[in-house]
């Protein structure tokens, strides 16, 4: 019985292995090769026997002028192939950068309190990819009012209904994705998305709701969600280490390191550092300056790592705030703070 049971469950792990997502693309890639090789065996041969047989009566000559003509069809085919593919997606570029200068200066205007929502539901049923992304990218830098009002724009609610349902039916990028963006959107309508995808497999994906759930003032679990950290993985604990750090700092002491949002703008201080850190080059006869204001900014929390990453991203100042970064994140980790 215990034989039969342990080879049972032998099966089952051999069939659930079997139809991960990577083996199964891989199963897929093998039986598209198996079938592109035996095409063109079977245009070699019909060549053979119907054309160069003719010509050449010794059989490896003709196999031979066979192969041949194949490899000649297989290149000039991947040539035209290659040629069509570079032409689409240069028109595809195209494309894409003029619907994102429109939908930015539709966004812009938007925000600034121009009634524009229809235009910008118009040009989305052509482009809706490139709206998205605006989207994603204004979501990044906006706060305050001008949030609360991208929030109020139909098309990012059509958005944000297709981000839950992506966050609980998609594959593994498409579910951190989903849930990045409603964290950053700040929407309480995602809020039982996010804590849906608390529960997620993938560390990542739940690390991206915890944050996303911390950064919201209108969700009332957020006690009990810091709670939690100390039963998820080590991986969730590093990844939301500064949105956890900013909320208990704040309950001890609150109107210390918080944001601004109500006019969208940092602390003062905050600006003061990252000035500060823009202005030692990494070329500066003292990097130590650098890392130095580097670590002061990463102290001020989720807004001041905020500012290290685009300053990486950007590479600015060298390799003082990706240092700075991965300091604050190994001693919030630890239990520490930079």
């Amino acid at each position: 019985m215990f034989e039969r049971t342990r080879w049972i469950a032998r099966a089952r792990d051999f069939l659930k292995d079997c139809f991960e997502p990577q083996r199964r693309a891989a199963f897929l890639a093998l039986i598209k090769a198996s079938l592109l090789v035996g095409a063109l065996s079977e245009l070699g041969w019909q060549l053979n026997t119907r054309h160069f047989s003719k010509r050449y009566p010794q059989l490896p000559i003709s196999l031979a002028w066979s192969m041949l003509t194949v490899i000649f069809l297989v290149t000039a085919a991947e040539a035209i192939f290659s040629i069509v593919l570079k032409l689409r997606s240069e028109r595809r570029n195209r494309l894409s950068e003029a619907a994102t200068r429109e939908f930015t200066t539709l966004l812009s205007r938007y925000i600034s309190g121009e009634a524009v929502h229809q235009e910008i539901g118009r040009a989305a049923k052509g482009a809706p990819r490139d709206l998205e992304k605006c989207i994603a990218t204004a979501l990044l830098g906006l706060r305050g009012s001008a949030l609360r009002r991208l929030c109020e724009l139909p098309a990012a609610v059509e958005l944000r209904d297709k981000w839950i349902v992506r966050s609980r039916k998609g594959n593994d990028v498409e579910r951190l994705y989903a849930v990045e963006l409603m964290g950053l959107l700040r929407d309480p309508a995602a809020i039982p998305a996010l804590e849906k995808a608390l529960k997620d497999p993938v560390g990542a994906v739940e690390a991206a709701a915890v944050r996303g759930l911390l950064q919201m003032r209108s969700y009332g679990k957020r006690d009990e969600l810091i709670s939690s950290l100390s039963r998820r993985s080590y991986l969730v604990r590093v990844l939301t280490a500064c949105e956890s750090a900013d909320f208990v700092a704040d309950a001890r002491m609150p109107g210390l390191g918080r944001r601004q949002e109500t006019q969208g703008e940092r602390p003062i201080e905050v600006e003061s550092l990252l000035r500060l850190a823009r202005a030692m080059a990494p070329d500066a006869q003292s990097p130590e300056a650098a890392r130095a204001s580097c670590l002061a900014l990463a102290a001020r929390g989720a807004t001041g790592l905020n500012s290290l990453r685009l300053m990486s991203a950007a590479g600015e100042a060298g390799d003082a705030p990706a240092e700075a970064i991965g300091a604050s994140l190994s001693a919030v980790a630890r239990g520490g703070r930079t």
